[in-house]
């Protein structure tokens, strides 16, 4: 067993500079001919192989696309199993709190990964969890359209993945 989690909740400057949208920000991230619009994720893996690494999330996964985890032990490639449909929901009408959820399965692309998991099998589910405060619309209601983007201030996001792994020896 692997389990990936981000060192740290991303929040503010990391999802600014994405300037992401709260139903699908995965997706609003990685529109074409933005600069600067994937955010890093800083990770631990603990378990089968201990070590750190990072990660750049871009647009929501797509059946048979890839990520790779860059570690001090080497390139942990994943290829997606199912796009996911992001749920979430207002939790504040008055703030205009809002959480959404994201949850993807992946394999683990041993051919595409190197150092300690080249060659390595497995599966795993990943979840991505962002939330914040939506902008109000001049009537004073919260702006729950697919393009709003959350209030820089508020944003907060988290990531976390547990991989059934096997390593070659």
């Amino acid at each position: 067993m692997l389990i990936i989690e981000q060192r740290r909740h991303a929040h503010r400057e990391d999802l600014r500079r994405a300037d992401v949208g709260h139903r699908d920000y995965l997706r609003e991230a990685h529109r074409p001919g933005r600069d600067n619009c994937n955010p890093v994720i800083h990770l631990t893996l603990t378990g089968l192989v201990a070590t750190t690494g990072k990660a750049a999330v871009g647009s929501t996964p797509r059946k048979g696309e890839s990520l790779t985890f860059r570690t001090g032990a080497g390139n942990l490639a994943v290829t997606y199993g199912s796009a996911p449909a992001p749920t979430g929901r207002l939790i504040s009408a008055s703030t205009c709190l809002v959480v959404v959820k994201l949850t993807v399965p992946f394999s683990v692309d041993g051919a595409k990964s190197a150092g300690k998991f080249a060659g390595a099998t497995g599966t795993g589910k990943a979840v991505a969890v962002v939330s914040g405060d939506l902008p109000k619309l001049s009537s004073g209601k919260c702006n729950e359209s697919n393009t709003a983007h959350l209030t820089a201030k508020t944003a907060v996001a988290r990531f976390k993945a547990t991989v059934k792994l096997t390593v070659k020896k």
